[in-house]
């Protein structure tokens, strides 16, 4: 499976990995590397977290036209 390798906040990984029903969206996940634990936090690409930890900035691509969003470390309060 084809992930691309984001951003490390302390003991989590975020990384994007193609959709396994549709290979042209693309999933956010989050990785705890101390405990294996995986989640899913949502469609996008490119999760880039804050300098503080407090944001993921990604991007989500919609009937062609990408764009820039923002969400916690817990894949809530998308802007």
């Amino acid at each position: 499976m084809l992930q691309l390798l984001s951003g490390l906040i302390n003991t989590h990984l975020f990384y994007a990995y193609p959709s396994k029903k549709n290979n042209q969206e693309w999933i956010i996940e989050r990785f705890n590397i101390h405990t294996g634990e995986r989640k899913a936090l949502g469609e996008g690409t490119n999760p880039n977290p804050s300098p503080n930890g407090r944001w993921i900035a990604f991007t989500r691509e919609r009937k062609e036209e990408k764009r820039l969003w923002i969400m916690d470390p817990k894949g809530k309060n998308e802007k």
